[in-house]
């Protein structure tokens, strides 16, 4: 008997093996920056001061300077996970992914955030663009829908059609559309991944 999923054996590829080994590091940094962080900002409420010499004989020290590095490396880490499954979740293009993982976040520059550019200029509009606007204008809630039914469905359609405005970028429609409630997700998360798609994918 075999414990690999249908779609496992189909191709005969598996399980990637690493997704648990990503969520546990996200989870991980995460509750390692609660205290890192609370220890930064109650440090510097109570410096002295805030000038420049201050801070320097503050970082100076062995400790502070310790959970200084530290903070720092554990944020990185923690924003390149979250970026990660950012791209991997919501571009769909393999090539695409891969040129914007590798562009992105190992050689950022000028060339890497205008392929990123150039990818949320062009990326197909999703409903989660206009969940806002249509709800404005119809009184229609899109985000509490699973499944869109037909009606709806053309009365979106033909809203867009007729010039109806998106109140979002298309990346972040696109992370919008995925958390919504109807479909059962979680839409704190795309409230929680805003500013990762504004800073990366916009």
């Amino acid at each position: 008997m075999s414990l690999r999923s249908p779609l496992g054996r189909v191709l005969g590829t598996g399980s990637a093996k690493e997704g648990t080994g990503h969520w546990w590091a996200q989870r991980v940094t995460a509750v390692a920056l609660v205290p890192l962080t609370l220890w930064f900002f109650l440090s510097l409420l109570l410096l002295p001061a805030l000038d420049y010499e201050t801070v320097r004989v503050w970082l100076a020290q062995p400790v502070s300077s310790l959970l200084a590095v530290l903070s720092i490396a554990v944020l990185t880490y923690h924003s390149y996970l979250g970026t990660t499954v950012v791209i991997e979740d919501y571009v769909h293009d393999e090539g695409l992914k891969l040129m914007l993982l590798m562009a992105n976040l190992r050689y950022p520059s000028g060339t890497s955030n205008d392929a990123t550019n150039l990818y949320a200029k062009n990326r197909l509009v999703s409903y989660g663009s206009f969940i806002e606007t249509f709800n404005q204008k119809y009184g229609i809630d899109l985000a509490m829908f699973g499944a869109l039914p037909k009606d709806t469905r053309q009365r979106i359609d033909t809203a867009i059609a007729d010039g109806l405005p998106t109140d979002c970028s298309r990346v972040y429609g696109a992370v919008r559309w995925y958390h919504r409630p109807g479909a059962g997700a979680n839409p704190q998360l795309a409230d929680l991944y805003k500013p990762i798609v504004r800073q990366y994918l916009e």
